[in-house]
């Protein structure tokens, strides 16, 4: 397994959904060269210090990563009032969180030429199943019923 000593993480823009302008953790090994790239998909708590941490870590393991903020329409409060305000208004539309999740994609293929969504602690949501569904079958990997 190859680790790489530095890594550069910042925020990048991203248009998401709608055409809304929202902002991503984007981070990646300071090396040059084409890395492969991974969408982190932050958990219904929110966008938080610990999927800041995620994304760094797959930077630390060779990955270009990036984690778009998907609660940025609710305001800058901290991330726990956030995604409790998420949670009672019962989550966020599926169409959102895709149209933001290709955004900052297309953020991430412009600094390394291609990505790969992973969902990561995002349990229900059909958007994201279905897209799992779909790279399973592309690459003929067994899938969960």
């Amino acid at each position: 397994m190859s680790h790489y000593r530095g890594l550069q993480g910042e925020l990048v823009m991203f248009r998401g959904h709608n055409g809304d302008q929202g902002e991503a953790y984007y981070a990646r090994p300071i090396d040059t060269g084409k890395y492969p790239g991974v969408v982190v998909i932050h958990h219904l708590p929110g966008w938080d210090e610990w999927i800041i941490e995620v994304v760094r870590k797959f930077a630390h393991h060779g990955y270009a990563a990036i984690s778009p903020h998907l609660y940025f329409r609710e305001g800058s409060d901290s991330p726990d009032d956030i995604g409790a305000r998420v949670r009672a208004a019962g989550g966020v539309a599926d169409a959102q969180v895709m149209g933001d999740v290709a955004g900052a994609s297309r953020v991430a293929r412009s600094q390394i030429g291609g990505t790969r969504r992973e969902q990561h602690q995002r349990g229900g949501v059909p958007a994201v199943k279905r897209q799992l569904h779909y790279f399973l079958l592309r690459h003929n990997l067994p899938q969960r019923s």
